[in-house]
């Protein structure tokens, strides 16, 4: 809804080093232009566990404005040491330490850290990545 209203375009993004064909099957069925709602909106449908990383006010924005409540969410991340070792909806915020626990689909919600972030998992921790593109201006 904040995106349709802002008229802000976006698109999506699928990092991953070793999906499943379950997973790639699924996600090529979701194009970009249903956009991030209903994106999260399957996640949700699915009670697939998922990693939220990012802590802020991205997040916040999605946690009420589309089904992010709803999805299996087993941690958040955020590399903003102000964040971590709080709660979130009762879900511990911790840094990327603990990702290696985890074998998730992460679902990066940072506007401004985005591309570096999808990097770090992509090179340094091996999940799961679902980032949201915004159009460089």
């Amino acid at each position: 809804q904040f995106h349709d209203e802002m008229d802000i375009p976006y698109s999506l993004t699928i990092t991953s080093p070793h999906p499943t064909p379950q997973f790639k099957h699924d996600f090529a069925k979701a194009p970009a232009s249903r956009g991030i709602k209903a994106i999260i909106a399957d996640l949700a449908d699915s009670n697939r566990p998922i990693i939220v990383w990012g802590a802020g006010t991205h997040t916040l924005r999605l946690l009420k404005t589309s089904k992010l409540a709803e999805c299996k969410i087993q941690l958040f991340v955020d590399s903003n040491p102000n964040y971590q070792g709080k709660e979130l909806m009762g879900i511990p915020i911790n840094g990327t330490d603990f990702l290696a626990y985890y074998d998730s689909l992460i679902l990066v919600s940072s506007k401004t850290m985005q591309q570096p972030i999808l990097e770090q998992i992509k090179t340094e921790v091996g999940l799961y990545a679902i980032g949201i593109i915004y159009p460089q201006h």
